[in-house]
């Protein structure tokens, strides 16, 4: 017990270390990656499943399967594919693990099939040094009917494997094609939906939700908070997933719209749906040509004891903390 727990507190310390060990030279035994008719594919050196990242033949680019450090995957397969065990099939437009908005300039990137985020050229993948391994970088244009761009976005999504966890970072810097108004609703933005046994109902449900301020389950929802974790016995073990909030990002601590049917998003502009305020206070305006900068980090977490939480709340802090420091 002692063992592990010291383990996992010095993973939490180590993750965001910048040392000899993350190396170029390092970093390719721990991962390696490929493209799938143009889409970047993340794995482990000896072949494992990470993530692949969809930007080919989709409305939204989104990440799926992305698989934890047991080798469980921890999103919803549906509705990518159908028929997947215990799995709900509500909200078709959640898409593993996403990002995107319910109201940009009026127009619903959350939902609406004619509003898309389409690749500009193809995707950049490179080996990095430091804290992460992988990094792939989209350059995106968000477009409503007729292919008019209100947003254009350069994307980053970096990987990594450390100290038992797996590690994602994305940042996403907006920039404005006309003045832009990121609209005041709870359907948004940073977005995952996870695998059924992290819910808190449903069949198999067993999930438990925690926030940085302490609180638990249906609780976090529309609260605010640096980062909001999912937990759930699987089998013989335990499995995490946490999202974390740049201490840089709009609005921080920003708003969840942590659900507990599976679905976690931080949504920094929902403020009347979170709070009951009047419609329209947490309308953000982004002026043309200005940009706007959000960065999140998902952790992928495992522990073998299924009564016992993969990471304690102050592991989650000194994660958070030496990610800021980076």
């Amino acid at each position: 017990m002692m063992i592990r727990l010291t383990m996992a507190a010095a993973a939490a310390v180590l993750l965001f270390a910048s040392t000899q060990e993350s190396s170029v030279a390092d970093a390719r035994r721990r991962l390696s990656h490929s493209l799938e008719d143009g889409n970047p594919v993340i794995q482990l050196a000896d072949g494992s499943p990470f993530a692949k990242l969809w930007v080919r033949g989709t409305r939204v680019p989104y990440v799926w399967p992305l698989v934890g450090p047991s080798g469980d995957p921890l999103t919803r397969a549906f509705p990518m594919e159908k028929g997947g065990e215990h799995e709900a099939t509500d909200h078709p437009h959640h898409q593993s693990f996403w990002f995107t908005h319910g109201s940009v300039n009026g127009h619903d990137f959350w939902h609406d099939p004619n509003c898309r985020i389409t690749p500009i050229g193809e995707p950049i993948v490179t080996m990095t040094e430091g804290r992460f391994d992988i990094e792939v970088r989209l350059n995106l244009a968000w477009e409503v009917s007729g292919d008019d761009a209100v947003l254009h976005e350069s994307r980053a999504y970096r990987f990594a494997s450390r100290g038992g966890q797996r590690l994602v970072e994305c940042e996403s810097q907006l920039v404005a094609k006309e003045d832009v108004v990121f609209g005041d609703t709870k359907e948004g933005s940073f977005a995952l939906r996870l695998r059924p046994e992290l819910r808190l109902k449903g069949e198999v449900a067993a999930g438990t939700i925690l926030n940085s301020a302490g609180q638990t389950d249906g609780d976090c929802w529309g609260q605010r908070a640096a980062w909001v974790s999912y937990e759930a016995p699987l089998g013989d073990h335990r499995v995490g997933v946490t999202v974390m909030d740049h201490s840089a990002n709009l609005r921080h601590p920003t708003w969840w719209h942590a659900r507990d049917y599976g679905l976690v998003a931080a949504n920094p502009f929902g403020i009347h749906d979170f709070e009951k305020k009047e419609p329209g206070t947490g309308d953000f305006q982004l002026e043309k040509g200005k940009q706007l900068t959000l960065k999140y980090l998902v952790v992928l977490s495992d522990g073998e004891e299924k009564d016992r939480r993969t990471l304690t709340p102050k592991e989650l802090a000194e994660i958070w903390n030496g990610w800021l420091e980076e």
